[in-house]
Parts: C-alpha cells; structure tokens; sequence
C-alpha cells in the first residue's frame, strides 16, 4: 500500500498516476478517480445529514474501495479489491494512501474509518433534532 501521501483528490492527474500505481498488475476491482470523488462526496452529504460544521470534520478519515459482495464458489484464492483512504482537511479531501488489500465485502463504497469523538458528534445530532427533518425549526 501506497502511504504517507498528501494530495488533494481534487488534482485528478496525480490521483490517477497513485493509482495506476498501486493497481500496476491488476485486472479487477479496481478503483477510478471517479470512485473517489464520488465517495467524498458522499461522505460530504452523510457528515451534512449528522450536522457537523465544516470545523467539525477536519480528521475524519474514510476509505473508498472496489469491494465486490459475491464470487463465485470456484473462485481460487484470496480476492483482492484497491482501497484508497483520504482525509478531510480545512481545504477539502486528501488522498493519503492508495493500495490493494483483501477483499472486505462492504456495503457501500466508502466507509468512515476516523470519526470525531463523541461530545462532538453529540453536539452535531442535538442540532439536527432542533433543526428538524426538512430544514425549519420544530414547533
């Protein structure tokens, strides 16, 4: 694996040569800068849905992964997938390491692997419940 990196996932040119990196040999379950940014993304609207400041998610970490659910039972040896973990900085993601490991049958493609510690997470979800579901504040 692929570590002590620090780019910006936004520079797409330097994600992909990390990647073509870290995948040299491969011909499965491979990761794409489109995988990643996607997963940012999406790990940007869940941390939005917790209520958690911009402040708030400097440190979280997560992982992207090509994880595939199923194999076929003649499958022969250990299954493979490319992980890529980045980290939320005040200027955006970062990729910090990119690589290939064992195959972790995730259900989705991200995963959070560093989160906050709990008063601030406790702190985001009381503003959610004062917020309320659709944006206005409860009666």
């Amino acid at each position: 694996m692929t570590e002590n990196i620090n780019i910006p996932v936004t520079d797409t040119t330097v994600v992909q040569v990390i990647l073509d990196l870290a995948q040299a040999r491969c011909r499965s379950r491979l990761l794409t800068v489109e995988d990643i940014l996607t997963a940012c993304s999406e790990a940007e609207r869940a941390f939005d849905g917790l209520g958690l400041t911009q402040k708030n998610r400097i440190g979280i970490q997560i992982e992207a992964s090509s994880s595939e659910k199923h194999f076929a039972a003649s499958y022969r040896g250990i299954p493979r997938a490319t992980f890529a973990r980045m980290r939320r900085t005040r200027d955006g993601w970062r990729l910090t390491a990119a690589g290939r490991g064992i195959n972790r049958n995730m259900k989705s493609s991200w995963l959070a692997t560093h989160l906050p510690n709990d008063d601030t997470l406790a702190r985001a979800g009381a503003r959610v419940l004062r917020r309320g579901t659709n944006g206005r504040p409860r009666l």
